[in-house]
């Protein structure tokens, strides 16, 4: 079913994609469609500066607005995202030199760029997009609150995209992520400054599932997840320059500390299979209790299980992406660290382990 769909919106997609591509090259002079990658990498880099411009200065004068006028209406607010969307599309205008239906023609194409690859590649992020956004629904018609497991489901989901990301389109995927964390960035700000219509909302959605690193004014877990786990690739900044770029383990740090890594650290040392209890700890006693026997073993509920399924989910998970021929000293390194940092840290662990994974990994690799 999912490849019929597939093939439908790709013949209809191909249909109205010639005439938009004689309109398009008419148009528009400097392009990244009758040019090389050099154009490709100069709209690239031309979007995600001006756009991470338009987010600060939105989130800036939203703080000073809200600050000052605490009472006053939401509507400014809006009107101010407007505002820096337009500015930021007009300003991008400039820099590739086109006018403003010629620009728009240049970011259709930058999504939509005609081949079946990136309708395929799209077409599974908004799976992944609509599967999260449903499974936030049913647990907030189910329960309260989410449990660890239920957290660790965007971790899943956010690495499929990733890795779909990187095998297919990694320059589409860095753009895409730097795009994704500037839209959590307003979502919170929208929610924290309680912007109408769409705290309620937001606050319905996003508090379910925070846990003792966030609160209910300020959730930042979301956004350090995101920055994370795209972080390995927004370090190497010669995707941006060369055409030459290689796709390295490295770049897979953030799913594999975080994605793969954290999520069974977390499962493992906070639940337990009763199978493996019996089996293996009825002699210790309660599975997933066995606490570090150094640094913040008194301050953290981290535990030696968790740790253990951290460091080998992360050897396996590498194993099974690159075709079991990844093992390297690099990636048991890489794996040590990571760990070692996600067992003494209470707070930013989504930002600070691939951090350290991919700093041993640039080392190392």
């Amino acid at each position: 079913m999912f490849l019929l769909i597939n093939r439908l919106l790709f013949k209809c997609f191909d249909l109205n994609l010639y005439s938009l591509k004689f309109e398009y090259k008419n148009s528009v002079s400097k392009t990244f469609m009758n040019k090389d990658f050099n154009s490709i990498v100069y709209n690239d880099k031309a979007l995600i500066g001006i756009s991470w411009i338009a987010t600060c200065s939105f989130v800036v004068m939203t703080l000073i607005r809200k600050r000052r006028f605490p009472c006053e209406s939401s509507l400014i607010i809006n009107i101010y995202l407007g505002l820096a969307v337009f500015a930021a599309y007009f300003l991008f205008a400039c820099l590739v030199e086109s006018d403003l239906k010629g620009t728009f023609l240049i970011l259709l194409f930058r999504v939509f760029d005609g081949t079946y690859k990136r309708l395929c590649l799209l077409l599974f992020w908004l799976l992944c997009a609509i599967e999260s956004i449903l499974f936030s629904i049913m647990i907030n018609c189910r329960q309260r609150k989410a449990n660890t497991t239920h957290r660790k489901f965007f971790h899943l989901t956010i690495s499929l995209i990733i890795i779909s990301g990187l095998y297919n389109d990694p320059l589409f995927l860095a753009l895409s992520g730097h795009l994704m964390l500037q839209i959590f960035i307003i979502i919170e700000i929208f929610r924290n400054q309680r912007i109408e219509p769409w705290s309620n909302f937001l606050d319905q959605m996003f508090l379910i599932f925070i846990d003792g690193q966030d609160s209910h004014d300020l959730i930042l877990t979301p956004i350090f997840l995101l920055a994370g786990m795209f972080l390995p690739l927004f370090m190497d900044t010669t995707m941006l320059y060369s055409p030459n770029w290689t796709l390295k383990q490295r770049h897979f740090s953030g799913v594999l500390s975080v994605g793969v890594g954290d999520s069974f650290a977390a499962i493992v040392g906070s639940r337990l299979l009763l199978i493996l209890k019996i089996v293996l700890f009825s002699s210790i006693g309660r599975f997933g209790r066995i606490p570090w026997p150094f640094g913040l073993k008194n301050k953290s509920c981290k535990t030696i299980e968790g740790s253990i399924a951290m460091f080998f989910t992360q050897i396996i998970a590498s194993e099974v992406i690159f075709g079991f021929c990844s093992l390297s000293p690099s990636l048991i390194l890489s794996a040590m660290v990571s760990t070692i940092a996600e067992a003494q840290l209470n707070s930013g662990d989504n930002l600070i382990i691939p951090f350290c994974s991919a700093i041993t990994f640039y080392l190392f690799e």
